[in-house]
Order: structure tokens, then sequence, then C-alpha cells
């Protein structure tokens, strides 16, 4: 029963990971937004780590991103490892997502 109960516990946790995945697989390549499309991020797979990257204002600034609730969330740093703020992503209906960035002290 032991042995039962464990398998059990594994396979949820394989679904739980596999959900998460797929999440991130969801919003993986490269976004357009802003005027004429003229501003892009990219969301990709590296080393194992889902990954965020996109240049504000003349800095290229990247996070490595995780899953909270329905959102994924990153914390972005510059490329001197200056705090950036919180970026929010969440795909939605069709081919679009919404993101959201939340400047420090804000």
């Amino acid at each position: 029963h032991i042995f039962q109960g464990w398998q059990g516990c594994r396979l949820q946790e394989n679904r739980e990971e596999a959900r998460k995945e797929l999440q991130l697989a969801r919003l993986s390549g490269r976004w357009y937004y802003g005027m004429n499309l003229g501003q892009s991020y990219e969301i990709s797979k590296n080393q194992g780590e889902w990954c965020f990257s996109e240049e504000l204002a003349g800095r290229k600034c990247s996070c490595t991103l995780r899953i909270v609730g329905n959102w994924v969330h990153g914390d972005l740093v510059d490329e001197k490892g200056e705090e950036v703020g919180l970026i929010r992503l969440r795909r939605t209906t069709g081919n679009s997502v919404v993101s959201n960035l939340k400047i420090p002290g804000s």
C-alpha cells in the first residue's frame, strides 16, 4: 500500500510539472508590441530554465521565469545586474500575451 501511495503522489507531481512546462512553452517565442509593433521580447528555454529577454530604453534586460498562479513572473535585471522591475506574463486566447512591468518603488 505504501508503494501505491508513493506512485500516486509521484504521478501527481509529474502532471503538475507537465502543466507548468506547457504553461511556459505556450509563451515561447518572440512577442511584438508597441507602436507599429516596433518593440519585442523573447521567451526561450536555456539550459533547462525558461528565460525572458528584452531591450528597454537601451538596456538589455533578462530574467529567469517562474509560475505564480495563472501568471509567469520574473525579476528583471539589466546587463549590469541592476534591478529593472517585475515582469509578469500570461497567454490569452488567440495568439496574444498579456504582459505587465512593475518598476521598483511603484
